[in-house]
């Protein structure tokens, strides 16, 4: 019986999802929105779901993988941290200036890039300004 309620419940969302998720691809196939493509590799790791899905463990052993063989970088949105817009991690940056992920992340692998802003294309465009050498 709870199962059948859930159920019930939760349908008109799932068309809700599916009704915004159709016009979003329709909008793509007709070139009224556009995506970005760039002279790098980019992995994206992620989807729509909150925190607790293991993206940064599966960052971190993708960063593990890659590190000796390329010259990489992470970029993350910062999740509450205090500061807006792009930021490069350096030396005097903290946990509530990148966040405490990326933080984790630029102490742990210190050869490789990270940064955080809201904007992924923005994100990747100023990593590609400022550090040349990514692969």
């Amino acid at each position: 019986m709870k199962k059948a309620f859930t159920y019930i419940f939760l349908l008109p969302f799932s068309f809700l999802y599916g009704i915004v998720t159709g016009i979003r691809n329709y909008l793509y196939d007709k070139n009224i929105l556009s995506s970005v493509e760039f002279s790098l590799p980019v992995i994206c790791i992620g989807n729509l779901a909150a925190g607790g899905t293991g993206k940064t463990p599966h960052a971190e052993l993708t960063l593990s993988v890659l590190q000796n063989e390329w010259k990489t970088a992470l970029l993350s949105r910062g999740y509450k941290r205090g500061t807006k817009g792009f930021v490069l991690a350096d030396d005097a940056c903290t946990a509530k200036t990148i966040g405490d992920e990326p933080y984790q992340i630029f102490r742990k692998f210190p050869d490789v890039k990270v940064a955080v802003g809201e904007k992924r294309v923005h994100g990747v465009s100023q990593l590609q300004k400022r550090c040349p050498d990514l692969q």
